[in-house]
């Protein structure tokens, strides 16, 4: 997140669980403000949850960005699967052992790290920047 926000991009969260846990955890490490918007899982809908689009869609809607203009990182197979279904690019994140091969398989960007999450975010801003001037 912190890589998007020095590069004044606009970061946002889509999660599973609940926006109020979101937020907490987001103040909690001194991101509360800098983080906007937090869609969390729609209340007693459990069927909107990821793999559906809503909560990916009403993200972008919120930050007015296209689909092809944004990346989603995810650690998820359910996070590679809304982003193919909302056409956002993915960067995933294989944090524990058989999630590469998994990832990989589905089609995602796929980081062992932090860092290399950074760097990846670094690549889409400038591969994105680029395409804009076109």
């Amino acid at each position: 997140m912190h890589a998007a926000i020095e590069a004044e991009k606009r970061v946002g969260i889509v999660s599973n669980n609940a926006g109020a846990a979101v937020e907490r955890f987001l103040a909690r490490v001194g991101l509360a403000g800098q983080v906007w918007p937090v869609i969390g899982r729609a209340y007693r809908m459990p069927y909107r949850m990821k793999p559906h689009p809503w909560p990916l869609t009403t993200a972008l809607d919120a930050l007015a960005v296209r689909p092809e203009a944004a990346v989603f990182i995810g650690d998820s197979e359910t996070d590679i699967q809304v982003s193919q279904n909302c056409g956002v690019p993915c960067i995933a994140y294989a944090n524990k052992n058989g999630k590469r091969e998994r990832f990989e398989a589905a089609g995602a960007v796929v980081v062992d790290s932090m860092w290399e999450i950074h760097a990846a975010i670094q690549a889409h801003v400038s591969t994105a920047e680029g395409d804009a001037r076109r």
